[in-house]
């Protein structure tokens, strides 16, 4: 908590409906990523909570200190363009790449930066990377709930779900007991 205390104080020149945009969603990643946590039985799971947290924080530098980028960003989005794609075409990287930098800078630990920096990285990438603390895959597929439709059904979430499932089972060694409806 007083991590997230000190990192909103470092950014407070961005727009209020923005700023709850990003702590809505950064919650919500925090906590899957706890709930994958808990489920896999680590140790630290308030540290994986912390990890889902803090992993967009590049969204915040982007759009207090590249506000006029993030505006081009935001009219490549409207046209179809991916987020990422669109900051990587604007600003050289994505807010994942300045989010990694940032906290290595900061000197925040390993899971932090790794988590921050990787987490929209092709997941197979990934698994064939030395070195990589397990949040970042636990992170990875917080991540990749947090991005399914809100607009659908009940059915097609829980199908979503499942495929998420599916392709984090092995990394993450999930059992086939996992009851990711009842996460959700």
């Amino acid at each position: 908590l007083v991590i997230a205390a000190a990192v909103m104080q470092k950014f407070q020149s961005v727009p209020a409906a923005f700023a709850q945009e990003f702590w809505e969603s950064s919650m919500r990643c925090a906590q899957w990523s706890k709930e994958i946590a808990e489920e896999r039985r680590m140790e630290e799971p308030d540290e994986l909570f912390i990890c889902g947290l803090l992993h967009n924080i590049g969204r915040m530098v982007v759009m207090q200190y590249f506000r006029p980028q993030q505006n081009l960003i935001d009219e490549m989005v409207a046209a179809g363009r991916k987020p990422v794609d669109a900051e990587r075409a604007m600003l050289g990287g994505t807010h994942a790449d300045i989010g990694g930098f940032l906290f290595n800078l900061w000197q925040m630990p390993k899971d932090t930066i790794q988590s921050a920096m990787l987490h929209h990285h092709d997941l197979q990438l990934l698994l064939n990377s030395p070195n990589l603390a397990e949040a970042v895959f636990v992170v990875h597929m917080a991540s990749d709930i947090c991005e399914i439709d809100p607009n659908l059904d009940a059915l097609g979430y829980s199908e979503q779900l499942e495929k998420i499932v599916g392709r984090y089972a092995g990394t993450l060694k999930l059992g086939s007991n996992i009851n990711i409806d009842k996460m959700a």
